[in-house]
């Protein structure tokens, strides 16, 4: 019964024409994946995205995607959110990406802030159609309120579809 409600679901709420899960939505707590945000009486086209949070001391963490499984040729977006509990403003962040195979391209998007003690910013990673299925691990450098607070793990497993 339930892969008939699902399967009505879908029907009745096509995935439309060039929006993909992870396309970054402004909400007003701040960047959200389309997947994670539903709007009232449409069911959830996608499966939630979801994300890893990691201490990084000094009440400071980050929330993001640690592993990424696409195809060759996509293009992934990736939102890096670090908050500091107890600060109520916005507090500048810088990225740096390190340790990126050749094979994929890891660009900086849109930054800014959400809810208070948070800023955040978007990684885009494109991945060629050449590229060999398998894990690719790079480094996120992060910088957050004039600190470095080092780097996170982040893997793009490209598979065949």
């Amino acid at each position: 019964m339930l892969a008939a409600i699902t399967t009505l679901a879908l029907a009745c709420n096509p995935i439309p024409p060039g929006q993909l899960p992870d396309d970054v939505v402004i909400t007003p707590g701040g960047p959200a994946y389309r997947a994670n945000v539903q709007q009232q009486g449409i069911g959830n086209l996608w499966s939630p995205i979801v994300t890893s949070e990691v201490g990084l001391g000094d009440n400071v963490t980050v929330s993001y995607r640690a592993s990424l499984v696409t195809s060759a040729g996509e293009t992934r977006k990736n939102i890096i959110a670090v908050r500091k509990a107890g600060v109520l403003d916005y507090r500048p962040l810088t990225l740096s990406i390190s340790n990126v195979p050749a094979s994929l391209k890891v660009t900086q998007g849109e930054k800014g802030g959400g809810l208070p003690g948070t800023s955040y910013q978007v990684l885009i990673i494109e991945i060629p159609y050449q590229v060999t299925p398998g894990q690719y691990p790079f480094d996120i450098n992060i910088n957050f309120d004039g600190k470095d607070y080092g780097k996170i793990p982040c893997t793009v497993k490209v598979i065949v579809q």
